[in-house]
């Protein structure tokens, strides 16, 4: 119970700003949480509760939220540990202790001190490159994307109260996707520069899984790691030997030997299901929900949920009232593309991974805010989901082309 009012009211004073008598503070709550907790561990049948890993899981929480991110990233090392000599469970508290402790990667497989090289491949800059080998002259991707990705991005962060920490990783995307979606177009191309976009989104992905957050900003940071880590996945690892060879001066004698870093363990259906969580504590408020007459249109007009969801069952089919206005959806503040394209993202997560009770969810919702935006093509959502953060494949679903036009508007 410490632990637990611990998390709580570290969450409340930095969310919420809420100011505790020095009685009942988070830290009073976090020391009587670790006493309680010392005195379990000495107890071997506690030890081997399940209780056990929620509160130091709490734990964790507080640390996050009082920016003790050592003491944080301790708890869910302790906590790793208790979750390895347990018997796995076929239960809904395993499971839920499983995705728990997926999205809380970083602090399990990765080594968060870790920062890839910062500065771009010498091919990116072919006055500064030493070799000849590589004719970077033909490496230009902006001649094949003149569109500004993340412009409407950015101009989204800038009006509302999201973290300099996620700013400061919007403004690194737009050359590590143009970069990304044209060694996608040239799978033959050998280079530096798969290995940088690989070791970038993965690096990004830390970040964005490092620091807590919540409500817009915690749908957007689960968003672009579900982006970045298909960056990271589908980029293929190609080596670099000659690249060293010829752009790098000569090894000393007694080279210093390069630090190993884990990789990422994230698994896209689990922050796909985290998405879809946080989206329903967001639009499914009484002034945010979708009105049951969209829900039926979606499910018996032309926006039927396409493969790989599987159509609803004739049994739960009504008579398709009539379309819809805007009035009729109601999303207080949050009918804008920024939300389509987090839409968008994880239809498109739910889609690669399989997900189909995702999926559907995803689409009935991407479709309502499609109808209310006016998008009537696939020309003007391509548009619109470039104008914040694409990659190739994303709108390659055969139900968006089955409903929006490949034309203009």
């Amino acid at each position: 119970m410490y632990a637990l009012l611990a998390a709580t009211s570290s969450r409340m004073r930095r969310v919420s700003g809420v100011s505790f008598r020095p009685g009942n503070s988070p830290e009073i709550y976090l020391h009587k949480a670790l006493q309680c907790l010392r005195m379990l561990l000495d107890d071997q049948s506690a030890a081997e509760d399940r209780q056990i890993i929620l509160d130091i899981y709490y734990l964790s929480v507080c640390g996050w939220y009082m920016e003790s991110y050592g003491e944080s990233m301790t708890h869910f090392n302790v906590l790793k540990h208790f979750w390895k000599t347990l018997t796995p469970r076929e239960s809904t508290l395993d499971q839920y202790i499983y995705e728990m402790l997926n999205y809380n990667a970083i602090f399990l497989d990765c080594d968060a001190a870790y920062t890839p090289e910062s500065v771009l491949p010498g091919l990116l800059h072919p006055s500064t490159a030493s070799g000849s080998s590589y004719h970077s002259s033909t490496l230009q991707p902006e001649r094949h994307y003149s569109y500004s990705q993340c412009s409407a991005f950015r101009l989204a962060l800038e009006h509302t109260t999201y973290s300099p920490d996620l700013k400061k990783v919007v403004q690194e995307l737009p050359i590590l996707l143009r970069l990304y979606n044209y060694l996608h177009q040239k799978p033959d191309f050998i280079g530096p520069e798969t290995d940088w976009v690989r070791s970038k989104s993965k690096a990004l992905v830390l970040r964005l899984l490092e620091l807590p957050s919540y409500g817009g900003e915690l749908y957007c940071r689960l968003a672009l790691v579900l982006l970045l880590h298909h960056i990271s996945q589908s980029t293929a690892t190609k080596s670099s030997t000659m690249s060293d060879s010829t752009c790098s001066s000569p090894e000393p004698d007694n080279p210093k030997p390069k630090p190993k870093h884990k990789s990422t363990s994230i698994d896209p259906v689990a922050i796909t299901l985290r998405l879809k969580r946080q989206l329903q504590y967001e639009i499914h408020l009484p002034s945010n929900e979708i009105s049951a007459a969209v829900t039926s249109i979606i499910k018996n007009g032309t926006a039927s949920v396409p493969a790989p969801a599987p159509s609803p069952t004739s049994s739960t089919q009504q008579s398709p009232p009539s379309p819809p206005t805007k009035a009729q959806v109601i999303w207080t503040g949050k009918s804008d593309p920024f939300l389509l394209w987090i839409l968008t993202t994880g239809l498109f997560s739910a889609r690669i991974t399989q997900q189909t009770p995702e999926y559907q969810w995803f689409w009935a919702r991407a479709m309502a805010l499609i109808r209310i935006l006016g998008v009537k093509s696939m020309k003007q959502l391509e548009e619109l989901v470039r104008s914040f953060v694409w990659v190739e494949g994303m709108l390659d679903d055969d139900g968006l082309e089955d409903i929006l036009p490949s034309g203009g508007a």
